[in-house]
C-alpha cells in the first residue's frame, strides 16, 4: 500500500495541533508550577492538576486528525510520466 502522506493531512494536522494546545494553554491556570498570567481565561472546566497534560494532549490530537485526513481525502490522479525531449540534430 502506498503512503498516503498528502499536504491536505499536514495543514490540517498543523492547524489542529497549534489551535488544541493554544486553546489548553488559555485554560490552564499554571504551566510547569508557574500561574499562567500571560494567557488565561478564568474556567471551572480545567484546574492545576491539568498542568502538562497540554504537551501531551496536542501532538495526539494532531497525529489523529492527521491519520484522518490522510485515509478520508482521495489522492489526486498523478500526471502520466512524460520522456524528455530530445534535441534533434
Amino acid at each position: 500500500m502506498a503512503a498516503r502522506i498528502t499536504t491536505a493531512a499536514a495543514a490540517a494536522a498543523i492547524a489542529v495541533g497549534v489551535v488544541v494546545r493554544m486553546v489548553l494553554f488559555a485554560l490552564t491556570p499554571a504551566f510547569y508550577g508557574v500561574e499562567n498570567t500571560l494567557l488565561y481565561v478564568p474556567n471551572d472546566l480545567i484546574g492545576p492538576g491539568f498542568d502538562g497534560w497540554a504537551t501531551f494532549i496536542a501532538p495526539l490530537a494532531s497525529l489523529v486528525v492527521f491519520v484522518a485526513v490522510a485515509l478520508l481525502v482521495p489522492r489526486r490522479a498523478e500526471a502520466p510520466a512524460t520522456a524528455p525531449a530530445v534535441a534533434s540534430p
